[in-house]
């Protein structure tokens, strides 16, 4: 289902991504949920993010251009920011909140180009962040990707990116993107040079 790379790009990128192809992407009225469980170590220029666009593959390193970016990188500071086409917005939650245990992540598209985000610690569910912004262009594929330290392999929690589930609800009536991953989840994480 996702095209796990073993070592990140030449630009130190591990990238994860995934397709959502049924009726040609995220709908209006449909929400895209995901948990996952962010690095809790932080790094000099490191960071990770989530993007929504219109793609058929992973974004390489350094290209940002999607209808909604989610993420936390040291030069920006250690709180979660969302942008969303040009207009920036930092949250309240940082990422060792969201590291502890944890997070969930809402996106429901509201209109053609308007959406609400909410981002919940698993730790504290009454401590989420809600925003609602606009973006612009469909949204057909959902990337993650991990500039952060080495890491040991997969239980080293504190510098992998680990994706729980993935889940558009309503389903549409042929497709649900990600269902049962269980437990393991996924994980992905750079490989020691």
């Amino acid at each position: 289902m996702f095209n796990l790379g073993s070592a990140p790009t030449s630009s130190g990128l591990s990238d994860v991504g995934r397709s959502i192809t049924a009726g040609g992407g995220l709908h209006v009225g449909q929400t895209f949920s995901t948990v996952l469980q962010n690095p809790g170590s932080y790094h000099f220029y490191g960071g990770f993010d989530i993007m929504f666009l219109n793609g058929t593959d992973n974004n390489p390193g350094g290209d940002n251009a999607s209808a909604i970016r989610v993420g936390v990188f040291n030069y920006g500071g250690n709180n979660w920011g969302i942008n969303d086409g040009g207009t920036g917005n930092n949250t309240t939650l940082s990422s060792s909140t969201t590291a502890a245990a944890g997070m969930s992540l809402n996106l429901t598209l509201n209109s053609a180009t308007a959406y609400t985000l909410t981002l919940t610690p698993l730790s504290n569910p009454s401590g989420s962040y809600t925003y609602s912004g606009t973006y612009s262009g469909a949204i057909d594929y959902v990337n993650y990707r991990l500039y952060d330290g080495m890491s040991a392999g997969p239980n080293d929690t504190a510098n992998n990116f680990e994706i729980s589930s993935m889940t558009i609800i309503p389903e549409p009536a042929n497709f649900a993107v990600l269902s049962g991953l269980g437990v393991t989840g996924l994980l992905f994480f750079r490989r020691r040079k």
